[in-house]
């Protein structure tokens, strides 16, 4: 989960600010950017210490990373979208 104490979140976000500012600056998309620091930042942690379990650690945490975003942004943002065009799913989306 992504709710760490207020010291450290204080700490983090100056940095991460100036990240998101370059990667949203690149004129080509941003989603390249995006991909390549995550991926760096993924391979930093993990360094040369490469194990199972230090791999499938990582994976969790992107995942739990992944299922935060859909549920935080993603849901709320199709219950929207659906309460104003309509239910795509005719038969089982009916209550």
């Amino acid at each position: 989960m992504p709710y760490i104490r207020k010291d450290r979140r204080e700490m983090l976000d100056d940095i991460i600010d100036d990240l998101i500012d370059e990667v949203k600056a690149n004129p080509g998309g941003m989603h390249g950017d995006l991909n390549y620091v995550i991926a760096r930042t993924v391979d930093g942690c993990l360094g040369k210490d490469l194990s199972y379990k230090n791999l499938q650690d990582m994976i969790g945490m992107l995942e739990c990373c992944k299922l935060e975003i859909v549920n935080r942004l993603i849901n709320p943002y199709e219950k929207k979208k659906c309460s104003e065009n309509g239910d795509a799913f005719i038969f089982h989306g009916k209550q």
